[in-house]
């Protein structure tokens, strides 16, 4: 059939390339600065104000129905 070889030409993996490997673990972690720190905390404060207001206005609108 001529619809499932439409997309043969697309779908190579290259096997040239050799891939880089570290051969011993090598820790990419840092420290968070304090702006960093402080910006992770404002998103934890901002998403539960956020869920607070959808839960306020969920219980309005089953108030006034």
């Amino acid at each position: 059939m001529v619809y499932k070889d439409r997309w043969h030409d697309r779908h190579h993996t290259d096997t040239v390339i050799r891939r880089d490997s570290i051969r011993v673990p090598y820790p990419v972690e840092r420290s968070l600065t304090r702006w960093e720190r402080w910006r992770m905390k404002l998103g934890g404060y901002a998403g539960i104000a956020m869920l607070i207001i959808v839960v306020l206005a969920v219980g309005r609108y089953v108030v006034k129905r």
